[in-house]
């Protein structure tokens, strides 16, 4: 009684899974949550692209846990513990049945022009090693990776890590922890996802960091100046040891004082 009270109200109960983590109930019956080698797989069809994959009160802190999203509006979390709980990776997209962290065998979703036009992330108290998505302007705490294509072609890719410090840093944390922005050297051995992801729409646009971006490699052009002043913009009190594609070189706005090193020598379209 107490199930058919739950579903006739609209508070079905949160699905859990075994690791603790915890989903509020999707709205669409085509949605389906669980675990399996290690990721958290969440599949869909029709109606599951309307839906909002969040977090419940009641989960457990995510401890490093990847997950792969086929078809969502939205993923959303928020947490207040003493120290932030954190993805491993998040992806928009899904894996061949078994193959889950099989780059090779991954198909990134796109989404659907009707009414929306893009995938959000928004993580408040969590951290994410890698997001891979396309048209996606992911807001976590801290970010490392990220592989994106823009929202709106022209206004470029936008990112924020928005975590009151320590975290807030987009990038890794020391010479040896570099972080990547864009399709990096390594990622280019994985020509499937590469050739899913189009070379105009992985221009970054604005990254902010309300800690700092720090050791971060800026694997992607600039969008383009206008009047000879540069249209894209890295939003930080502290930039440290960022690197950009040599020929974009002044193709960032900072804040005074802020450098960027221009000597980075590969590109998405020479594929080394």
């Amino acid at each position: 009684m107490l199930v058919i009270a739950d579903l006739a109200y609209g508070t079905a109960p949160p699905i859990i899974l075994p690791s603790g983590l915890a989903f509020k109930a999707p709205k669409s019956p085509t949605t389906i949550i669980y675990e399996t080698n290690g990721w958290v797989v969440v599949k869909g069809s029709g109606a599951s692209v309307n839906d909002t994959i969040q977090l419940d009160k009641t989960s457990a802190k995510p401890t490093n846990q990847p997950i792969v999203i086929e078809m969502a509006k939205a993923f959303k979390g928020s947490r207040k513990d003493v120290t932030d709980g954190g993805f491993s990776q998040v992806i928009y997209g899904k894996f061949t049945d078994g193959a889950e962290g099989d780059y090779w065998q991954l198909t990134l979703s796109n989404p659907p022009a009707q009414g929306r036009k893009s995938f959000a992330i928004s993580l408040k108290g969590i951290t994410v090693g890698t997001v891979i998505a396309k048209r996606c302007a992911p807001i976590a705490d801290d970010i490392k990776y990220a592989v994106l294509t823009e929202v709106k072609f022209g206004k470029g890719v936008t990112l924020t890590a928005g975590g009151k410090p320590p975290y807030g840093v987009i990038g890794g944390l020391s010479v040896g922890n570099i972080g990547t922005i864009g399709i990096s050297p390594y990622l280019m051995l994985f020509t499937p996802l590469v050739a899913q992801i189009p070379v105009s729409e992985t221009e970054l646009g604005k990254a902010t960091g309300k800690g700092m971006i720090s050791d971060c490699f800026i694997c992607s052009p600039a969008i383009p100046m206008v009047n000879g002043k540069p249209k894209a913009k890295l939003n930080t009190p502290i930039l440290n040891n960022v690197h950009a594609l040599s020929g974009d070189a002044g193709a960032y706005k900072v804040r005074n004082g802020q450098t960027i090193i221009y000597d980075l020598w590969w590109s998405w379209t020479e594929g080394n």
